[in-house]
């Protein structure tokens, strides 16, 4: 029979905690990296062209969903 301390035990413990708590932090980054890559690479090209219009008017763009909506099913 082997003596196993309370200290070994509890080593083990953290050290499996510890390694889902760094799997984690991973998955959490990936997950962070692809949110941001999103927003970059999925913008639409309306969202563009609205942006020109509120500069052009010297202020933020007044549309609304139903008009945004209406303006991409007329297209």
């Amino acid at each position: 029979m082997s003596n196993l301390t309370v200290e070994d035990l509890l080593e083990n413990q953290y050290a499996t905690i510890d390694k889902f708590l760094e799997i984690g932090l991973y998955i959490g980054a990936v997950f962070q990296l692809v949110a941001i890559g999103a927003i970059f690479f999925l913008k639409s090209p309306d969202d563009d062209e609205e942006e020109g219009e509120a500069e052009k008017n010297g202020g933020p763009s007044n549309k609304t969903k139903k008009e945004r909506a209406e303006r991409k099913k007329n297209n």
